[in-house]
Order: C-alpha cells, then structure tokens, then sequence
C-alpha cells in the first residue's frame, strides 16, 4: 500500500508545511500550556533541537512519544519529523504491557518522555530522551534538507481491532495533509482561530485537530493538560478560543459542571464531537447552555481520521454530516455491492486520507479493502437523499469508551486466562457518561465459585482500568448457534 515516490517539495511533507508558515507567521503565538508558550520561530528551532538528539540515539525508523498534553507533544512530534522519523504517539491511560506491546511491534528503541511519565514504561530496555533535560536555549545548526516523501510514514497509531492485540496504522505525510486541506477548506479554518487542546494526543482526532492542523493554517493551539471543566472554561475566555474538539463523554462531563456561566460567553465558532456516538441529549443540552450547535462528526484512526462532518451552515441532527472534500464514502453490502439513498449497509472509504496500511499485517490490510480500492470501516450506515450520512451501528465487535476502540477479544482473552474461567464473552453497552462500557459474561470451571469482586481485581491488574468491565454477569452457559458460536446479540437482551 505504501508506494515509492521521488523526493517531494517542502508542501507535501509535515516539516515542509511547518517551515511554510514559519516564513509567513515566524513571531505569532503557536503553542502554548500551563508552563510555557512559543511562537512558530521558536516551535521550529526547538524541533531541530529535538531532531538533532534523536539522530545521535537511533538509526531506526520509529520514534515513541510518552509525554502528557502539552506543548512538549508537539516540539517532540515535529523534532522526529524533522530527523525522518516516523512518530508512535503512546496512550498515558495505557498499562506497561500495553505500552511495551507497541513498542516491540514498532521497533521502536527510543522513547522521547519525561522523567515522571517514563515510569510507565516498566521494566522496557530501550532509550529514553528526557525533555525537562533538553537544553532549549543551544542552536540547531545547519538546517539540514528534510528528505523525507509524500508517501513516507509520518506516525503509526496503535488502535484496537477485532483480534486480542491492537495494530499499528501507518499514517503518511500525504493523508494526514489531505485530510488537514479537506477540512480546512470546508471548516474555513485561518490563521486567526485559537484551537484549545483538550483531548490526548495519542488520539488520532487530536494529533490532526489540534496540532498538525493548526499548524498548517498558522493558528494558535492552547492545549489544557488536565481535563476539569472550570480549568477549560478559564482558558476558552483567557485565550478567546474559537475551535474546541472533544469526545461526547467529555462534553458530557461538561455540561454536568456546576458552573456555566462562561459558556455563553465564549468566542467558540466551531465544537465539534467526534470519536463515539453522540447522544441527541448531550447535543440538545450543549445548544442549549452554549447558544450554539455540537457540530457531530465522523472518522477512524485509519482515516487520518475525518471522514464527514456537520457545519453550522449545514448541519442535520442525527447525522455525521456530509462526506468532507476529496473523501468518496458509499453504502455496500456483503457482496461489496453499492446501496441506495436510505438504505443501510456497511460504510466504505476512499480517498487520499486513507492509511497506508497496518504494520505487518498486509493480508489484513488487503482484506480491509473492496476491488476498486474503498476501505471498508465495519461500521452500518445510510445516505440519505441530501447526501448525510447516518451511523446505524459496527459490523465490526468494538467497544468505544470515552473516544478509545477496545476490542472484546482483548478483555476475553485476559478473562480466559483466568486458571478458573472456563469461557467469556465481552459486550459493549450503552454508558450516559462514557459512551459505552464492557460487560463480561463468564462461566466458572466446576467446583469453583466465581465472584465479581475476584474478577475484577483480576482484570485490573492485567489491564488498562478504562477496559475493565463495568459489570460481570457469571452463568453456567452462554447462548450458542448450531456451530458452537456464542450468539452475542442474545447477549445484548441479557445485559
């Protein structure tokens, strides 16, 4: 899926985009946190400092970053795009195995991360690059020619899919640009917006919501290292914020805060929710308290991520919006063959924002294409006859919890390796502040009584506690078709 190209004009590549706006806007705001700020002059400089250091620890293509929600995440990301290196951005609501799973599949032999993060890392030999310890005020030196393509591997993002281990998808310089001029065009977005940065950047959502693009339009991000809602109130006024992206759950938790007054308020133009199902509730309360409407979206890691989504100037409740430029989305059914307006099936991809590609998985890669080169995503939807496009539900088994895939494989795996389990099976229902949460069915071995307390101190210490099931139901039997299967929609009506 990744095709060799010549070496490309600065445009087409990540550092290339970085350094065009750098020559227009060198002394504006681009960065800023709790402890620090920079303007586009000083992200560049900073980033040949990072890259500089990264050459000297690895030859190897992969580069991890562990850092929380700050300025930091960015210096580090373009640093490795500037030394070529494509970025494995790590998950801090990861547990260690977890974390040392990406790192063994990517390759990867160097973590940029901090002092107090790296301990997160456990027991993994590799090298760490400690940012608090970089000296931010020496020179890069010369500025070397970026050599990196259009078709180059600009990061690889570990997302769950439907087998027990999440895989890596390669995202190159060429998607994630396409998918940052799509939305740019139909977003209006211009160096004038001020992003505030509220979700983890390890999410594909905001590594292309709240940093890359932004930097391509040379506006300013604030990113909020904590997720409180008084704290993101204060800098939505202190920074006149304009674009605020976040998950349902998190708007959730927002709305439920006991002060609103600042919502009204605010120089918020755009809010969009994307990353899980929108509860029309959560919309409705939203307009209601910020005079203006949750724009709902829709997208997927291997998708760079946006696929459509709904603008104040078109917006149809309900739906995920319109198809964005340049991203051909149709309706198919088990025979790959296109449906009709209001009609659902599975919704397909195509376009220039679509991945290249899963880390050494190519026969899963080429599985998840249709003949004529549409990715098909495992989620059910329909078109309508204005063009909106409508989630009905996932082909595929994946629970999404607070905006993060989780497989059910992954968590029956854990279950069954219990030495008193004899079979689970793993669900996702609805959750009002999460979007959805695990349920576990479990049948015990014979002479052994099983209880929910022991399961979940068993699961917790074997995995991220956002997976931990929420409830377990333990019975003697589970609902099976003629073949042994378990049958999880009757799973469904029991939970």
């Amino acid at each position: 899926m990744n095709h060799t190209s010549p070496v490309t004009t600065d445009s087409t590549t990540l550092v290339g985009r970085l350094r065009q706006t750098v020559s227009r806007v060198p002394d504006k705001l681009a960065l800023s946190d709790s402890h620090d700020a920079m303007t586009y002059a000083d992200l560049l400089r900073r980033a040949g400092l990072v890259a500089a250091r990264v050459a000297e620890m690895t030859a190897k293509p992969h580069v991890a970053i562990l850092l929380p929600n700050d300025s930091s995440f960015a210096v580090a990301f373009y640093g490795c795009q500037m030394a070529g290196k494509a970025v494995i951005p790590l998950s801090q609501i990861l547990r260690p195995d977890d974390l040392r799973y990406a790192l063994a599949d990517s390759g990867a032999e160097l973590v940029i991360t901090t002092r107090s993060v790296s301990g997160m890392l456990g027991s993994w030999e590799g090298r760490r690059l400690y940012v608090e310890e970089m000296d931010w005020g020496g020179s890069p030196g010369a500025d070397a020619p970026h050599t990196s393509r259009e078709s180059d591997a600009a990061a690889i993002l570990y997302t769950a899919g439907s087998e027990a281990k999440p895989k890596g998808v390669i995202l190159t310089h060429g998607n994630l640009l396409a998918n940052v001029e799509a939305v740019r065009e139909i977003a209006r977005l211009n160096s004038d917006d001020v992003f505030l940065g509220i979700l983890p950047m390890s999410h594909a959502f905001a590594l292309l919501g709240t940093l890359v693009a932004p930097v391509c339009v040379g506006a300013s991000v604030r990113y909020v290292e904590r997720f409180i809602p008084t704290e993101i109130g204060e800098a939505c006024i202190e920074q006149k914020a304009t674009i605020l992206l976040a998950v349902p759950s998190m708007y959730n938790v927002m709305l439920r805060a006991r002060d609103l007054g600042w919502a009204a308020g605010t120089h918020l133009r755009l809010c969009v929710s994307g990353g899980e199902a929108l509860p029309r509730g959560v919309a409705d309360r939203f307009e209601d308290v910020f005079c203006r409407p949750l724009l709902n979206g829709y997208g997927m890691t291997e998708t760079s991520p946006v696929i459509s989504l709904n603008l104040p100037w078109a917006n149809k409740p309900g739906s995920v919006g319109r198809p964005i430029p340049g991203v051909e989305v149709r309706i198919i059914d088990e025979q790959d063959r296109e449906l009709g307006c209001d009609v659902q099936g599975e919704i397909a991809v195509r376009g220039r924002n679509v991945m290249a590609g899963y880390l050494h998985h190519p026969k899963c890669t080429a599985e998840g294409y249709t003949a004529d080169g549409f990715f098909r995503t495992g989620d059910l939807g329909l078109i309508d006859a204005d063009g909106y496009l409508f989630i009905k539900g996932r082909k595929k088994e994946i629970i999404i919890i607070s905006g993060e895939n989780v497989a059910p494989a992954e968590i029956e795996a854990v279950l069954l390796s219990h030495p008193e389990v004899a079979d689970a099976a793993v669900i996702g229902v609805n959750h009002e502040t999460r979007g959805e949460a695990p349920v576990a069915f479990v049948i015990g071995r014979r002479f052994h009584k099983l209880t929910t307390k022991e399961l979940r101190e068993y699961c917790r210490e074997r995995m991220a506690a956002f997976k931990v099931p929420r409830r377990f139901i333990i019975s003697d039997t589970l609902p099976r078709n003629a073949t042994g299967k378990i049958l999880k929609r009757e799973l469904y009506k029991l939970a």
